[in-house]
């Protein structure tokens, strides 16, 4: 693996034999042969550049990531890309960072627009590729444009050509920082929704791990409500469990396997299409390499 010497040559960090469930938030999944974390846009370009012709997976904080019980072979983690700068009313913020991160900093620089991130357990790269969101606030509202690593190049792509979407982007490549357009306001005033948040989501979301919701709204409603309606609610395969907070959840009670989380997603699935005729649409993903 000529990579191997090349990450060593240039003092790039990586581990072998990582346990999967480390790296998702949901914690299961089989072995990872290699994971690199570059800490930079130059260690990530050549990573990238070294990893030609080799598959691989992209992660953040894994927060929204399934691994396969059968593991992965490489994976490309950005976590350690981290750094937040204030211009003007702008943060230009690198893809690693977390998202609570981002909504403190924000919060003392007096400036809005990032509170909804409150609590979210996501990295800022991972937000943008899926126009993360939350309390009817989302990512297209605020970036303003994105650096990127596609196809061994790195160009700046504005926000319009992104074509955010409810829960997706058109974004290629891979995030390397982006600039997030926010606006003046009083910290005591930021504060006081942040809190609220933080609150609302203590109250009303699971605390066991989690990739957070499993299924997308369906044409503007949360499949929560369906999920319920289909009898769901409290329902487990293995471990895995249909939190009885919100169903639209689904939890690991200590030990459940991805098959398991897999399997009764399958199955939420399948009974909300018996009940309301509908295909609810995943919004987790599932790095495997079979």
């Amino acid at each position: 693996m000529d990579y191997l010497s090349v990450w060593k040559s240039n003092g790039i960090e990586y581990q072998e034999h990582v346990l999967g469930a480390t790296l998702s938030t949901f914690r299961a999944g089989g072995e990872v042969d290699l994971v690199v974390y570059p800490n930079d846009q130059t260690q990530l370009q050549i990573v990238i550049d070294s990893l030609k012709g080799v598959k691989y997976h992209l992660f953040g904080l894994g927060s929204n990531t399934l691994v396969s019980d059968s593991g992965l072979k490489v994976v490309v983690c950005t976590k350690r890309m981290q750094g937040i700068e204030k211009e003007g009313d702008d943060l230009v913020c690198f893809a690693g960072e977390a998202m609570p991160k981002v909504a403190k900093y924000a919060l003392e620089s007096g400036l809005t627009g990032a509170e909804w991130m409150t609590g979210i357990p996501g990295s800022i790269g991972g937000a943008i590729k899926m126009n993360a969101g939350a309390y009817g606030h989302g990512m297209a509202d605020i970036v303003v444009k994105v650096l990127t690593l596609w196809d061994g190049l790195a160009r700046w792509v504005e926000a319009k050509d992104l074509k955010f979407g409810y829960r997706t982007s058109s974004l290629k490549g891979i995030v390397v920082k982006a600039v997030l357009r926010l606006s003046p306001k009083d910290p005591a005033a930021i504060a006081s929704t942040m809190e609220q948040i933080a609150l609302t989501r203590a109250r009303t979301q699971p605390h066991e791990p989690s990739l957070g919701s499993v299924f997308k709204a369906y044409q503007g409603r949360p499949a929560a409500p369906y999920i319920q309606a289909a009898g769901m609610k409290g329902v487990k395969i293995g471990q895995a469990k249909v939190s009885g907070l919100h169903c639209n959840f689904i939890v690991n009670q200590g030990g459940a396997t991805a098959r398991d989380y897999l399997r009764l997603a399958d199955s939420v699935q399948q009974k909300v299409y018996e009940q309301a005729g509908i295909r609810l649409e995943r919004e987790f993903v599932l790095a495997t390499d079979e």
